[in-house]
């Protein structure tokens, strides 16, 4: 075979690669979604076994707030997951809407138990409530650090491009799941213990849990 070349590259190369080439099975990111959502929900439906049910959560359901804040949570882990799965294939579209709305649903949820103070809440109270936070919140990444990284292993095997922002949508719906596990079993329920010590610090920690996932990520994609 001549070994002419045609911008630049032999056709002898040309006949290895083509060799070389095998069929690849569609990515969907339907699949992907599932399989992490299905797995990040084991890890946190274990440590809700583990803690166990606050006793006042069937009195707090039959309020109509609670229930909306739990959908609400429910609603941002799925979403999240979602956009995580689908910015992770190349050429699928992610609407601009979605990406700034729902990074915005805890930051929302803490507003709104403030201003509404469904079971009370005292101002004068705020820094009391922020140190009786702090273990709600430490328990909070605990929780979703599992189920973070799962979703990082699954991501990485795709082609994850926008890391810090795929990063950024893992984290948020590891936390977003962890937050309904912390509604359901903390005894806590006044409206600034649930705004400082269960929703803000998801935004907070899914910011810094962000840059890491990005670092991770890009960790992967190199190794290939």
């Amino acid at each position: 075979m001549a070994h002419t070349k045609a911008g630049g590259i032999s056709e002898h190369l040309i006949d290895e690669l083509i060799d070389d080439l095998r069929p690849v099975a569609p990515v969907r990111a339907a699949s992907v979604y599932s399989v992490a959502l299905v797995l990040q929900t084991l890890f946190v439906a274990l440590a809700a076994a583990f803690m166990g049910v606050g006793v006042t959560v069937v009195d707090r359901f039959v309020d109509g707030f609670f229930p909306l804040l739990v959908s609400v949570l429910v609603f941002a882990a799925g979403a999240s997951a979602w956009l995580a799965a689908r910015m992770s294939i190349p050429g699928r579209h992610v609407d601009g809407a979605a990406k700034a709305l729902v990074p915005a649903l805890p930051l929302g949820l803490a507003v709104l138990v403030v201003v509404f103070s469904p079971w009370g809440a005292d101002l004068s109270h705020l820094q009391e409530y922020l140190a009786l936070g702090m273990p709600c919140t430490r328990m909070l990444a605990a929780i979703a650090l599992p189920a973070w990284l799962v979703a990082l292993v699954l991501l990485r095997m795709l082609a994850p491009l926008d890391t810090l922002s795929i990063g950024l949508f893992a984290a948020l719906s590891a936390l977003a799941q962890a937050a309904v596990v912390m509604q359901l079993a903390c005894p806590a329920g006044d409206a600034y213990h649930l705004a400082v010590g269960h929703y803000l610090p998801i935004t907070l920690i899914a910011a810094l849990a962000a840059i890491a996932s990005s670092v991770l990520l890009k960790m992967g994609v190199s190794r290939r």
